[in-house]
């Protein structure tokens, strides 16, 4: 702090030592602990140690010596009365990319430079209007290299307001980054979807067959998004089968089984069409028995979800019940029923129709 104490007898030469000191501890209070954080300071901050002139002028010489700081690499943008810096930031090979925040919703800004965290609509935004303008220069899909850039940049200039943090907000988690990283790429995601998953849009089955693999990575993680159908005429008529099988009852289980994994590509087909519950049922009707959705779940993802969901929760449970104990909501057990139940709550859910249960 001592060269915030010469920027203050700078500012204010006539200033008695004890009033220096006093400001000095006041700036400590509220969390000033290096030259940039004096950009923060507000007039508000030192009323009842300073005269509303002395106030102004102390907060002008901060103001003018960042500036007088930062002028080779910084870009001042102009929002409301707000004087945000911009700083580039580079990692790695990647080429800065000057994030638009002169285009921010004005909450945003206000909580960025309060080094506090945005709301979770502010930060939508944000996500938003960088994606919208990424893809408007470039015309094409950023990759995640450029994704993951943008968003170190981002944490870089404000920790406070975006880095990861436990509940308790005391230890940084991971890279700082990951969850805003994210954030980029599933917006990214959404709006190139239209292109990601026009294939499976085709109204005539029999071109699957010529139907190249989509990346795992357009697909929200997903193994077997849509493999490619062979035969489609076969599998159709299996399919009148399986149809055949549920009305009579007369198809051995293990038979049901082979076929529904035989048809699992015409499955998918049907789903990412759009098609609705009430069509999938008519055309698939096992699909909707446990043993066979669970197996068709499977394929899709690549685990078992009925017990990936119960071991994630277990090791996770601590973290939930904390979060929601700090917002209100008690979980008196530690069962996933309960924990799924308690999140419902906290997203103001019925926790009721998240479940079904057998008599």
């Amino acid at each position: 702090m001592e060269h915030v104490k010469e920027s203050i007898q700078k500012a204010l030469p006539s200033l008695r030592s004890d009033l220096v000191e006093s400001v000095i501890s006041t700036l400590e209070m509220i969390g000033v602990s290096c030259v940039e954080d004096l950009g923060f300071v507000r007039t508000e901050d030192l009323e009842g140690i300073l005269k509303p002139i002395q106030c102004r002028r102390l907060i002008q010489a901060f103001s003018t010596e960042l500036q007088a700081d930062s002028a080779p690499t910084t870009e001042l943008l102009q929002l409301n009365s707000h004087q945000l810096q911009l700083s580039p930031v580079t990692s790695g090979s990647c080429e800065a990319y000057p994030v638009p925040w002169h285009k921010m919703p004005p909450q945003l800004m206000i909580a960025v430079e309060e080094k506090k965290r945005p709301k979770p609509k502010d930060r939508r935004e944000l996500v938003r209007i960088i994606i919208d303008d990424v893809l408007g220069k470039d015309q094409k899909r950023p990759g995640r290299a450029k994704l993951r850039n943008i968003a170190q940049q981002i944490i870089e200039q404000y920790p406070c307001s975006f880095q990861d943090r436990e509940v308790n907000g005391l230890k940084v988690v991971g890279t700082r980054y990951d969850s805003l990283f994210i954030q980029l790429e599933n917006r990214v995601e959404n709006v190139m979807r239209p292109l990601s998953f026009g294939s499976t849009k085709r109204q005539c089955e029999d071109e699957m067959a010529s139907q190249k693999k989509s990346l795992t990575s357009n697909h929200y993680g997903c193994v077997q998004w849509q493999p490619t159908a062979e035969n489609v005429t076969n599998l159709k008529f299996t399919q009148e089968q399986l149809k055949t099988a549920f009305q009579t009852n007369h198809f051995p289980e293990s038979d049901v089984r082979r076929m529904m994994a035989e048809t699992y590509s015409i499955q998918r087909a049907a789903i990412n069409r759009g098609n609705s519950i009430s069509k999938l049922l008519e055309d698939w009707p096992f699909l909707f028995e446990a043993i066979h959705l669970f197996y068709h779940t499977t394929t899709l993802l690549g685990f078992p979800v009925q017990t990936r969901l119960a071991e994630d929760l277990s090791k996770k449970e601590k973290t939930i019940k904390d979060f929601l104990g700090s917002r209100g909501v008690d979980i008196p057990g530690s069962d996933a029923v309960q924990v799924i139940s308690g999140i419902a709550k906290f997203f103001k859910e019925k926790p009721t129709q998240l479940f079904c249960q057998n008599e």
